[in-house]
């Protein structure tokens, strides 16, 4: 009996097929004819066993074949995986890869989809119809390889998307992988804040990153779940205890948009309510 194991993959034996979660919110299934043309076989968790011989190269052929269809389960969407050997460059898309515009800031988009739907959204979450994911180690490599050709060496390297960048279940792998680039001296990221928790948060900051753009639009709770347009999907207190918790740790950027007619209203209170974060390192900022 051969195990295969595997991190970034949960494996779910259902009657028909064998679903794999990758990386958190990626399914993909294999049908149990298939994996049965493999060898007898169990499922556990991140792993999967074959009473067979070359078990291990004939399932990753079938693994790479399923890759090719894969779900994100929070958008709905069929999500294209982006790797070394996909094919796929990291430079000539905004929605994923990197963004070099000409300064010493590169985006690193590792992800694209959101957890929310704000009536702002400058990407039109919901009209695009495809979403993407990029392999953690291609995308390091491509990045090192980018700063040494710009030959600067206070870089900073944001992390953004169209979309959510915490959904990435390998955000703390990749900002280990950036931290070890020599020219880059600042690790940066945009996020809603929603799926933060303190554990969560520990282990980003352990990782490398040190400084964090925190998007909250409205203090008042209706007003809030109104423009993130997800109702209960969105609690402005979890929001804002997780800007405190952020403020003690780390360089906080509280970032607003103003929605005319949505929250006229609100942004003074954004601005107390940053004044009211305490921070003996860092002073807690709040641009609009």
């Amino acid at each position: 009996m051969e195990t295969l194991s595997f991190e970034t993959i949960i494996f779910n034996d259902c009657k028909d097929y064998v679903e794999g979660l990758f990386l958190n919110i990626f399914s993909f299934r294999i049908s149990k004819e298939i994996l049965l043309s493999i060898g007898d076989f169990s499922v556990s968790s991140n792993s999967i066993s074959f009473d067979a011989e070359n078990a291990r190269e004939k399932f990753n052929a079938v693994l790479d074949e399923a890759l090719l269809n894969l779900t994100n389960i929070v958008t709905k969407k069929k999500t294209v995986y982006v790797h070394r050997n996909s094919g796929i460059p990291l430079i000539g898309s905004i929605a994923f890869g990197l963004i070099d515009r000409g300064t010493n800031i590169v985006e690193v988009r590792p992800i694209s989809g959101c957890n929310i739907k704000c009536v702002y959204c400058s990407v039109d979450e919901d009209k695009r119809i495809v979403d993407f994911v990029v392999d953690a180690d291609y995308l390091v490599d491509e990045l090192r390889k980018l700063v040494e050709f710009k030959r600067i060496n206070n870089i900073e390297a944001h992390i953004a998307s169209q979309g959510e960048p915490t959904m990435y279940a390998d955000l703390p792998r990749l900002i280990e992988g950036i931290k070890k680039i020599q020219q880059v001296k600042t690790i940066s990221i945009d996020t809603n804040g929603i799926l933060l928790t303190k554990s969560k948060i520990d282990e980003l900051l352990k990782a490398g990153l040190n400084r964090i753009n925190f998007s909250i639009n409205a203090i008042d709770d209706k007003i809030a779940k109104n423009i993130a347009a997800v109702g209960d999907g969105y609690n402005i207190q979890k929001v804002l205890d997780t800007a405190e918790y952020l403020s003690d740790k780390v360089e906080l950027i509280i970032a607003p948009v103003y929605v005319q007619g949505w929250n006229d209203d609100e942004l003074e209170k954004i601005v107390e309510f940053t004044k009211s974060l305490k921070n003996e390192k860092f002073e807690p900022k709040c641009f609009i």
